[in-house]
């Protein structure tokens, strides 16, 4: 029996048993065995109303505006955080993620105080700045 790339405890016997059977239950099942072509992943300036209004689940039209301003509002705090121009944030694949996420933070957080400065949502701010040229 071959030698397994991963490292197994004695207690996963099953898991040992198995591994070896996947390329063989695939095969029978018909699917192909090659690697399927990766996605080709979003630019930030592909994001549209309709992808906000799915990744804020929003059902209907009536907030089209609100969302378009939002998304507006997001991907300009994205290039003023970074420094970049929408260009530059293109070439970057998990800024749409960041941009979307401040759109969520935005659209859920609609309120007007602000408790010890502006916020920015933690996951948004570590995408944005491993890209940051704003260094001051």
């Amino acid at each position: 029996m071959k030698k397994l790339p991963l490292k197994l405890k004695k207690n996963d016997l099953r898991l040992k048993k198995r591994l070896p059977l996947l390329p063989l239950k695939l095969k029978k099942s018909g699917l192909p065995l090659k690697r399927l072509p990766l996605r080709k992943l979003m630019k930030q300036s592909e994001l549209t109303v309709e992808t906000g209004m799915n990744y804020l689940r929003i059902d209907g039209n009536d907030e089209t505006d609100l969302i378009a301003a939002i998304l507006a509002a997001a991907r300009q705090r994205a290039m003023s955080h970074t420094g970049l121009n929408s260009e530059e944030l293109d070439k970057y694949e998990d800024i749409p993620l960041a941009i979307l996420a401040l759109c969520a933070e935005l659209y859920d957080v609609r309120q007007s105080t602000i408790q010890g400065g502006a916020q920015m949502n933690p996951t948004s701010e570590r995408i944005l700045n491993a890209y940051s040229v704003n260094l001051l």
